[in-house]
């Protein structure tokens, strides 16, 4: 199955969550290994096995479904802690796709942890967006529920849209699909220059 699958894919293309799910974690440490990807730790005779965990660069996650893409997440670097089931991301790209797959959110960060079995994730450090609208927001964290389909955070959010009106508060829920966003409460409004 595995030997099948690659025969088939381009040189450099990105495995998808089905593949992964296909492949044994002793499949997938070969592949991983055979292409460079694998950093093996390195332990003294006697000490007990670490928990398996794959570091990979320039990393994309596609969750799909059907023929849409809901969300493509890349990072330039990540750790997968296979025991959990999370990936520990770095150098972060999201694109949120709604309604009919277009772009909905475009977001940077500097770190993420993306949880594996729900698709959800917690990204960290100057997190910036853009909605479909063209609003800009910016806060310290935000969170991605794939079930709601809604990036959410409690913390401080500025968020500024195109004519230049500034909204500042905390708090704020951007639902991906509907492309609707709510300020959650301390809400001040600055008129633009």
């Amino acid at each position: 199955m595995f030997a099948d699958s690659c025969s088939r894919r381009p040189p450099h293309s990105v495995l998808s969550r089905n593949d992964v799910r296909s492949i044994s974690s002793f499949g997938l440490s070969v592949a991983l290994l055979a292409f460079g990807l694998l950093a093996v730790p390195v332990r003294a005779a006697g000490e007990s096995s670490p928990a398996p965990v794959l570091v990979l660069t320039e990393m994309v996650f596609v969750s799909s479904e059907g023929a849409a893409n809901g969300v493509v997440l890349s990072a330039s670097r990540a750790r997968l802690d296979q025991t959990m089931n999370i990936a520990h991301l770095e150098g972060v790209r999201v694109r949120a796709n709604g309604e009919g797959n277009e772009l909905s959110l475009a977001m940077t960060c500097d770190q993420a942890r993306l949880d594996l079995n729900t698709n959800d994730f917690r990204a960290e450090g100057d997190v910036q967006g853009t909605t479909a609208d063209g609003r800009r927001f910016s806060t310290p964290w935000a969170v991605f529920d794939q079930e709601t389909g809604e990036v959410s955070t409690e913390a401080s959010v500025r968020i500024v849209d195109e004519s230049g009106i500034t909204l500042s508060g905390v708090g704020f829920r951007y639902e991906v699909r509907n492309q609707r966003m709510r300020l959650l409460s301390d809400a001040t409004v600055v008129q633009g220059p």
